[in-house]
């Protein structure tokens, strides 16, 4: 059955501090620790998976932001388990996107339009299409 769904935790400036996977309320149920004092935000990155296709989706977040900055305590890794060529094809493509994410400020193009352009990448709906695809 695929009532699981993978969620990301963000301060108010956007940075993520913790991806989970979860049914029902899961991802907006308090925690206790440091990083859940202050105010933060919910984002469902993927919904309607089944468990083990969220233990996948989960494990490819953690990897994409590193685990050394997030609060989740240690996981599985996607390269501590035997992933689809799919899910590492995500976990590849959401890699690229957060360091774009990221660094958007950074990279001086002479091209305005091509700034523009990148600057509109949503990242989280980027990744829900391809998870989308892989479920077609």
């Amino acid at each position: 059955m695929k009532k699981y769904y993978v969620y990301t935790h963000s301060d108010m400036s956007g940075r993520v501090f913790y991806v989970g996977k979860g049914t029902g309320n899961r991802a907006w149920t308090k925690r206790n620790g440091k990083a859940w004092k202050n105010k933060y935000g919910v984002e469902i990155v993927f919904d309607g998976l089944t468990e083990e296709e969220a233990l996948d989706a989960e494990a490819v977040l953690i990897d994409s932001y590193g685990i050394e900055n997030l609060a989740n305590r240690k996981k599985e890794s996607v390269s501590d388990k035997t992933a689809s060529l799919e899910w590492y094809k995500i976990y590849q493509y959401s890699k690229d996107l957060i360091w774009l994410k990221e660094n958007i400020d950074k990279i001086n193009y002479k091209d305005k339009f091509i700034k523009e352009q990148i600057e509109i990448i949503e990242f989280s709906d980027s990744l829900r299409k391809q998870i989308q695809l892989l479920n077609s």
